[in-house]
C-alpha cells in the first residue's frame, strides 16, 4: 500500500560518541506506525514509532568521527534523505580537575581539563550517580567548569557528557571532605603595622598545599598542626578595624564561621609603678600607656 512521504523538521541530539548507543529523536509529520528505519552512512537500524510526529532510533557505532546525513525508510529497502545530519565525535578524555577536593556542602567551582569535548554545546558533569548531574560551562576547547552538588564525604568519580545521554568512560576522582568549622582564634587581636601569629582551632582541618587563612579579603598561607588546629600570620594593615577570619583547605572554599580578628593601634608604655619588687614575685604593677588599651 502507499503511504505519504514523511516530512522531517529536526532531530536531537545532533551528535554522539563513535561508540554509538545515542538515542536520536526525530521530529516531523506524517510518520506511520509501520516499520521505520534509519540509515547512518551504510549502517541501518530499526526505529521506534512514538507518534505521527516523533520517532527514535539508536545510533550504531562508527570507526571514526564523521558527520553523516540521516536517511530514513518505511520498508528497509528504499531510503530517502531527511535533510538532517548526525555527527559522530571522539570519546571525551579527562586529564585533571582543580581543586581536587571540596566540602560536603557542595558549591565548589571546579575546572576540568581534557580533550575531545566535541562541538560547543550544553555539557553536563556527573558526580558518581545519575541523580547528581549538573550543567557545565565551556571555558575553552579543553576546559569546562561545573559546581559540585552536596555529597557525603568520600571519593566520587566525575564524568562528562556533551550530548546529555552518554557520559565519558574516562573519569576523574574528586574527594569530598567533611564540613570544616572555626571555633576559636587566639590571640584575636593584633597591632596595626605588625603581624600576629594566631592559633585557629576548629574541626576537620586538612593537611594540604592549599590550606590558608583569610583575614577580610586578604589570603595568607596557614601552617597545619592537626585536624583541629592550625596557625597563620595576620597580614599587616595601616588602619584599625575588625575583619572576619575564615580558613580553607583547597584555596577556593572558605568556612563561614564568622570569627573576628581586631586590629588595634600600637600602645606606648610611658611608665611602670612600682619600679621594683622582691625576687619572690607577687608584686602588682601598673603600666601607664599613651591611650586606652582594649581588654
Amino acid at each position: 500500500h502507499f503511504i505519504p512521504i514523511p516530512l522531517f523538521e529536526s532531530s536531537s541530539p545532533l551528535f554522539g560518541p563513535i561508540s554509538g548507543s545515542t538515542v536520536l529523536h526525530i521530529y516531523g509529520s506524517d510518520f506511520v506506525q509501520d516499520k521505520f528505519y534509519c540509515r547512518f552512512g551504510v549502517k541501518t537500524v530499526g526505529a521506534t514509532f512514538l507518534s505521527s510526529s516523533h520517532v527514535t532510533c539508536v545510533a550504531p557505532p562508527q570507526m571514526i568521527a564523521v558527520r553523516l546525513e540521516l536517511e530514513v525508510s518505511v520498508n528497509g529497502v528504499h531510503f530517502i534523505s531527511s535533510g538532517l545530519f548526525y555527527e559522530y565525535v571522539n570519546e571525551i578524555i579527562l586529564s585533571s580537575v582543580q581543586p581536587e577536593f571540596g566540602p560536603e556542602s557542595g558549591g565548589t567551582v571546579l575546572k576540568i581539563r581534557g580533550e575531545d569535548f566535541g562541538p560547543r554545546s550544553q555539557m553536563m558533569c556527573e558526580f558518581g550517580s545519575t541523580n547528581l548531574r549538573v550543567p557545565a560551562t565551556r571555558l575553552s576547547n579543553d576546559t569546562v567548569s561545573c559546581v559540585t552538588p552536596s555529597h557525603i564525604p568520600g571519593p566520587v568519580t566525575i564524568k562528562l557528557s556533551n550530548n546529555g545521554q552518554q557520559y565519558s568512560t574516562s573519569f576523574l576522582t574528586f574527594l569530598v571532605h567533611a564540613q570544616q568549622f572555626v571555633t576559636s582564634l587566639a590571640p584575636s587581636t593584633g597591632v596595626v603595622g605588625a603581624d600576629t601569629i594566631g592559633t585557629v582551632r576548629g574541626s576537620n582541618f586538612m593537611d594540604s598545599r592549599g590550606i590558608a587563612c583569610k583575614f577580610g579579603t586578604t589570603v595568607v598561607l596557614a601552617q597545619f598542626i592537626n585536624s583541629s588546629a592550625l596557625t597563620c600570620r595576620s597580614p599587616r594593615v595601616t588602619t584599625t578595624g575588625v575583619v572576619n577570619l575564615e580558613i580553607s583547605s583547597n584555596g577556593v572554599d572558605y568556612t563561614l564561621s564568622g570569627m573576628k580578628f581586631s586590629y588595634v593601634a600600637s600602645v606606648v608604655v610611658l611608665g611602670v609603678s612600682p619600679a621594683s619588687g622582691p625576687l619572690s614575685g607577687g608584686t602588682t604593677i601598673k603600666l601607664h600607656v599613651d591611650q586606652d588599651f582594649p581588654l
